[in-house]
């Protein structure tokens, strides 16, 4: 009897958590797609082990992993998520996590030739104020070096005599 309490508690969990991935999958997806579209090559190319793939769309999202579609192919591939799940909230972590391996294994040479070091700087600045904030920034420390030139110049000069 407890046995089958518990196995019913299981079914009860594992239907409650297909529900809310599947209330998730579209916003993840349209997320993914619009804002991560490297990411999800890069999950291609690792995870489902298609390195020839040239260009790849999330198009679900169920317990077991992401699901992709591979342009100018007519199947799909389960990228299956590295650990298992819990929650539909677990999948953001894993989704980071899961780009991090899949850059990480796939090479330098990779993350070169697919832009990896220039979105990650976009990511940076979108995540952390913004243009606004990094120009001011940028404009400080340009300011700042300046100064220090005239500075360095004028200290030069008091040296020599001038």
């Amino acid at each position: 009897f407890f046995f089958q309490k518990c196995e019913k508690a299981r079914l009860d969990m594992s239907a409650e958590l297909a529900v809310s991935v599947a209330k998730a999958s579209p916003r993840i997806c349209n997320h993914m797609n619009a804002d991560h579209a490297d990411s999800v090559l890069a999950y291609v190319h690792y995870f489902a082990n298609r390195p020839n793939a040239s260009h790849a769309m999330m198009i679900d999202v169920t317990c077991e992993g992401f699901v992709c579609s591979i342009e100018g192919s007519k199947s799909t591939v389960m990228v299956p998520f590295t650990t298992p799940i819990t929650s539909a909230k677990d999948i953001r972590k894993l989704a980071v996590s899961m780009h991090k391996e899949a850059f990480r294994e796939l090479g330098f040479m990779y993350r070169l030739r697919k832009g990896y070091y220039t979105e990650a700087a976009k990511h940076v600045v979108k995540h952390t104020g913004g243009a606004k904030v990094w120009g001011a920034a940028m404009a400080g420390l340009v300011t700042a070096g300046v100064g220090l030139l005239v500075v360095r110049g004028r200290s030069r000069m008091i040296r020599r005599g001038c």
